[in-house]
């Protein structure tokens, strides 16, 4: 497996996210399966209590030097969505006006 390849597994378990992104890679899901396994085994991903995947303190580690060491060079990876950004999904009718006190720019 490509550091490439394991970078976006390891975001993706961290995120939550779907492997659509995976998909996109041209990878089949059996390749994916056997992928994540083979994170498991290694100790980067564990199973907690209600079946869903999560990364362990060392997959934490992992990523960030991985993803240090693998350069982004395709464009569509360029920008990554900021997890604590992320607001909790309302209602398509709800208005959403944040205080400007919870805005912050980087």
């Amino acid at each position: 497996m490509s550091d490439e390849i394991a970078v976006l597994i390891l975001e993706v378990v961290k995120g939550k996210g779907n492997i659509d992104k995976l998909t996109r890679e041209d990878l089949t899901y059996a390749e994916i399966y056997g992928f994540i396994q083979l994170e498991i085994e290694l100790g980067l991903i564990s199973i907690n209590d209600q079946n869903m995947l999560e990364l362990t303190k060392q997959g934490t580690e992992n990523l960030k030097v991985l993803q240090k060491k693998v350069k982004r060079t395709i464009k569509k990876n360029w920008i990554s969505p900021k997890s604590e950004s992320k607001i909790q999904q309302i209602d398509k009718n709800d208005i959403f006006l944040p205080s400007r006190n919870e805005l912050f720019f980087d």
